[in-house]
């Protein structure tokens, strides 16, 4: 009996060392690039597309050319 204690404890405690203690991977919207990497995580985009290399991807940058021009207004983005 004790022999069976022994080997349920042991079993026991290699179960709960082997918890998985990942972060889960967030990626909103949805483009196969997790948030944390994404360049526009609010829009899907998984190109990744920046222009002006700034770490905005273009379909977030308000002035994808980066020449201090907002692309609202901007004659050349």
């Amino acid at each position: 009996m004790k022999n069976i204690l022994t080997v349920f404890i042991f079993s026991l405690l290699f179960l709960l060392s082997c918890k998985n203690n990942t972060t889960p991977v967030t990626d909103s919207d949805k483009d196969a690039i997790e948030n944390s990497k994404d360049n526009c995580s609010a829009i899907y985009n998984p190109d990744q597309k920046d222009l002006d290399a700034d770490g905005i991807g273009d379909l977030c940058d308000p002035d994808i050319d980066g020449d201090g021009i907002n692309n609202e207004i901007d004659n050349c983005k």
